[in-house]
């Protein structure tokens, strides 16, 4: 967000940097919501739960869908980016099905009482 008007002006000229300035930021934090989703999505499926990803995922694309058509004929391209940005908003609803099956899931680990050396000498 800090640099991103001074790429697209290098990048692609002057009337895309000034037509893009008020849809950018919407672009960056949609981005920015679909990328904290990764962490949830992969444990998702470590943990077996891929019909929770893919529903999550298919309810997401569908309300992004009606979004945008709802959405352009009143902002054009800026509703679209508000159509993605609720797209990543919902996926990480992920999370939730992630924090109960955690809580249902044993430790690992057996915590060390304080002051123990964690290794023996040899």
């Amino acid at each position: 967000m800090l640099f991103g008007q001074r790429i697209l002006l290098t990048w692609a000229g002057t009337d895309v940097a000034r037509s893009s300035t008020g849809i950018f930021p919407v672009i960056v934090w949609s981005s920015a919501l679909l990328a904290l989703n990764v962490t949830g999505t992969y444990s998702l499926l470590a943990f077996g739960q891929v019909r929770i990803v893919t529903w999550v995922n298919l309810a997401a694309g569908a309300t992004m869908l009606l979004l945008m058509m709802w959405l352009l004929p009143r902002f054009g391209a800026y509703g679209l980016a508000l159509a993605r940005l609720g797209y990543g908003s919902i996926t990480l609803l992920l999370y939730l099905p992630l924090a109960f099956q955690l809580s249902k899931t044993p430790t690992a680990y057996m915590p060390m009482p304080a002051g123990n050396a964690i290794c023996e000498e040899a």
